[in-house]
């Protein structure tokens, strides 16, 4: 439990509630890298190494920033089988897309995300949309296209 007192728990829960609902409502999938990471926390707690290692894993290979839960690294108690489960599941859930995907299909994505940035860096920006976006277009709301 956290060291506060009722209210601000209260307080702290609505925000987290709010946020989550949000991100939720938006189908992204932040929520679920979070719970990956607070669940690598609590079985790092209850000393299962190998669920701790399968939450950083899936986290860390559905979005990036699921790598966060290695921070929790130094407080597992064994950490030679920490390491051995995590490097088993990243194995695992790393070659399940040849498996279900097919081997041609997977590479042929790698290879294309690999060769992206040199072939047109403009359209593999995060913001290619604003790259793109043509500046002379009218509003659709101009006052040409108004008639009184």
């Amino acid at each position: 439990m956290l060291p506060t007192t009722e209210k601000k728990k209260i307080t702290i829960l609505w925000i987290a509630f709010l946020d989550l609902y949000t991100a939720l409502c938006m189908q992204q999938l932040n929520v679920l890298i979070g719970a990956c990471i607070l669940l690598s926390f609590i079985m790092v707690e209850k000393k299962r190494e190998w669920a701790a290692a399968l939450f950083i894993a899936l986290g860390t290979l559905t979005k990036i920033y699921g790598i966060v839960g290695l921070v929790f690294f130094p407080f597992a108690a064994k950490k030679g089988r920490y390491l051995a489960w995590l490097f088993l599941w990243f194995g695992i859930i790393g070659f399940l897309p040849i498996l279900l995907g097919g081997g041609s299909y997977v590479f042929e994505q790698y290879s294309s995300w690999i060769d992206c940035p040199q072939s047109n860096k403009k359209s593999c920006s995060p913001f290619s949309f604003f790259l793109h976006h043509n500046k002379t277009k009218k509003d659709a709301c101009s006052d040409e296209d108004i008639q009184l």
